[in-house]
């Protein structure tokens, strides 16, 4: 049979669980999830400012390394500019050294042709006027000796009044010094001594001295002045030419 007051006191029993509950349950637990989702709001609002942050770090970040990448690009460019005006600047420097030595060479290689040739000339000049001594050594004899000889005495007769009196001014005596290649006798002695005192108007003092290294002809020493009509003084004279 149902019972009111059983029911009734199972009504207000559960009334005072659930006033019992709500008072020491529920407040605090309602307390403590309310704050719970505060300290989320809270978390997710500090999440969101850092994701913020972190969003703005990695923008600057990003920022930073396009600058970066940006000045590494330009430094090389700059480093790489840099190096091939410097390879030029190496370039042009070796070249014009290159250029300065090889000019130092050529000049050296002429100069030494230059002097080689000089050399071999003058040599060759040498050997020449040696041979040619030699072979007129062989075949002069005497009438090719007196026909120089006779030349030399023309010389002389034709100089004009300046000369004698230039050569006259540059001694105080007459003296004749003659240079032959052969022995002269007295005859021809007798003739170069006539010859002087003609040309020169004066008493002559007459040396002969015999010097085969002429060849042939002979050389006549008035003062300071010389009449070379030999051989060898010819030569001579050549070779000098020929030496410039």
């Amino acid at each position: 049979m149902f019972n009111w007051w059983t029911f009734f006191f199972q009504i207000v029993n559960f009334v005072v669980v659930v006033y019992i509950l709500y008072r020491v349950l529920f407040r605090p637990v309602r307390d403590m999830i309310l704050k719970r989702r505060t300290e989320i709001e809270r978390s997710r609002a500090d999440i969101e400012k850092e994701r913020s942050e972190a969003e703005a770090l990695k923008k600057e970040f990003e920022e930073k390394l396009r600058e970066v990448d940006t000045l590494r690009k330009t430094t090389l460019e700059t480093a790489r500019t840099e190096a091939l005006k410097e390879r030029e600047r190496i370039l042009s420097d070796t070249k014009a050294d290159i250029e300065k030595e090889r000019e130092k060479l050529r000049k050296l290689i002429e100069d030494e042709r230059r002097r080689l040739y000089e050399e071999v000339k003058k040599k060759g000049i040498e050997l020449s006027a040696e041979l040619s001594g030699r072979i007129l050594a062989s075949i002069v004899d005497s009438t090719i000796d007196r026909i120089l000889i006779h030349k030399t005495l023309d010389r002389l007769k034709s100089l004009s009044d300046s000369e004698k009196e230039e050569i006259l001014s540059g001694t105080d005596s007459c003296t004749v010094r003659v240079g032959s290649a052969f022995p002269l006798d007295d005859e021809t002695k007798k003739e170069i001594t006539r010859i002087v005192e003609e040309t020169f108007g004066c008493k002559t003092d007459s040396e002969f001295t015999v010097i085969p290294e002429l060849i042939g002809g002979i050389m006549v020493r008035i003062g300071s002045r010389v009449f070379d009509g030999t051989i060898k003084g010819n030569i001579d004279r050549v070779v000098e030419r020929l030496r410039g």
